[in-house]
């Protein structure tokens, strides 16, 4: 029962919610928009969207890793979690504003793109979201209670306005912009909590502190932004070299394979402040902690990996429709990746970043994401939406094997020294 009730299993629990609703909920509309809106319609869709999550990496910036990561181990100091807080917030709106003119630049300076400019216009509420979230703060706090609540209904509200206001391929950009109000909502909640567990709503932000968190973040702003190259951008390349069809079939698989393989994102999320605190107070048990939770993810995600592979047909049957039939192929070769995602979630975030080797981390991630360029023009050029599919999942098994070479052959990892078989760090 105390295990239970204990404030890590909880904040599992909220996170499995939060986290569910980010893919469950779009999941649950797939099958209606999939149909609705056409395989054409659904590669703009998916492309609008990919841009979307681009351009949001420029406010989120990796502070969901490096903000959490202050928040977990100060939180016991009051005002310095105050002075984090507002600095990191203030840094989100300057990036923000940076985003949202490169879209407009992007809109407004190649032609090609301006007969899109109402449904790339529709993605404005998407960067918003990541402008003011402040759900890393939550996280590093372990108090997504409340939060999860409240972004619970925000996204919910997306199903029944989706239904009454998307009718026509013609709606595109109402489906676009219902995701990313939906999103908003779930956003300003988490503002509003965050400034409530604080308990102030203003605070003297010095210019030093905000570039200080902008600079902090920047290796893993430049090692999530490549991973944008061969999740988010791929989609972009090949709606521009193979036809917003192709990309169709590629966003509906990789919806599919994104919700199956976000079951344990949750997991990842809680575990993140958890090594972090560990690694602070006991090293040798955090190691412990570590490999336990790569093997955790492991299995778990070669499960996943062999459960779409063997159901990718009824998948896409049911959820995309008979027009998509020529996703399955797709899912199927998208259906290797969750099994090395799983892997490099758990060596990168949870381990070689608590270690502090972030610049191994970010490395590998740059290193991929150039391999990625190399290889998807020619095989969007060649095959379409399963070249960019096969180029996803190298990548990612690139990224996997890369990660466990430099963190198992690092010195850091080795003077961590071996756990006794009776060291273990509970889980409370």
């Amino acid at each position: 029962m105390n295990r239970i009730n204990s404030p890590f299993t909880r904040n599992i629990l909220f996170l499995t919610l939060w986290q569910g609703s980010v893919y469950i909920i779009p999941l649950i509309l797939l099958p209606y928009l999939s149909r609705t809106l056409g395989v054409e319609g659904f590669g703009y869709f998916a492309l609008a969207l990919a841009l979307a999550a681009a351009l949001s990496l420029i406010p989120e910036w990796g502070f969901s890793l490096t903000g959490t990561q202050k928040v977990s181990q100060r939180r016991d100091e009051p005002a310095e979690l105050v002075s984090v807080f507002w600095s990191v917030m203030t840094a989100k709106i300057v990036l923000l504003v940076i985003s949202l003119s490169f879209l407009f630049a992007l809109i407004f300076t190649m032609p090609g793109w301006r007969p899109l400019l109402p449904i790339l216009s529709a993605i404005v509420p998407h960067l918003l979201t990541s402008g003011i979230n402040a759900n890393w703060f939550l996280q590093g706090m372990e108090r997504m209670g409340l939060f999860t609540a409240s972004a619970l209904a925000g996204r919910l509200l997306a199903i029944p306005m989706t239904i009454v206001l998307v009718k026509t391929p013609d709606d595109l950009s109402v489906a676009i912009l219902i995701q990313g109000m939906s999103g908003l909502i779930s956003a300003i909640f988490s503002l509003i909590l965050a400034t409530r567990v604080l308990g102030q709503w203003r605070h003297r932000v010095r210019l030093r502190a905000v570039l200080g968190e902008i600079t902090g973040g920047f290796q893993v702003f430049l090692s999530t932004s490549s991973v944008s190259l061969y999740t988010q951008l791929n989609v972009v390349i090949l709606a521009s070299v193979s036809g917003s069809a192709q990309a169709g079939l590629l966003g509906g698989a990789d919806r599919l394979r994104r919700a199956a393989q976000g079951i344990t994102g949750p997991v990842v999320m809680a575990f993140f402040p958890k090594i972090n605190r560990a690694f602070a107070l006991d090293p040798t048990g955090a190691r412990l902690m570590m490999l336990r939770f790569l093997a955790f993810q492991t299995a778990v995600h070669a499960g996943i990996s062999v459960l779409l592979w063997l159901f990718a047909p009824v998948l896409v049957e049911i959820v995309l429709g008979p027009a998509y039939s020529d996703a399955v192929v797709v899912l199927r070769v998208l259906a290797l990746a969750p099994f090395f995602v799983g892997i490099s979630n758990a060596v990168g975030i949870n381990m070689l970043i608590p270690i502090g080797l972030r610049g191994r981390f970010t490395f590998v991630i740059m290193t991929s994401a150039l391999f990625n360029i190399a290889l998807i023009l020619p095989l969007c050029l060649k095959f379409g939406a399963l070249g960019a599919a096969g180029c996803l999942v190298f990548t990612e098994a690139l990224v996997a094997a890369m990660m466990s070479f430099l963190l198992f052959t690092s010195p850091t990892w080795r003077d961590l020294g071996r756990p006794s078989p009776t060291a273990s760090l509970p889980i409370n």
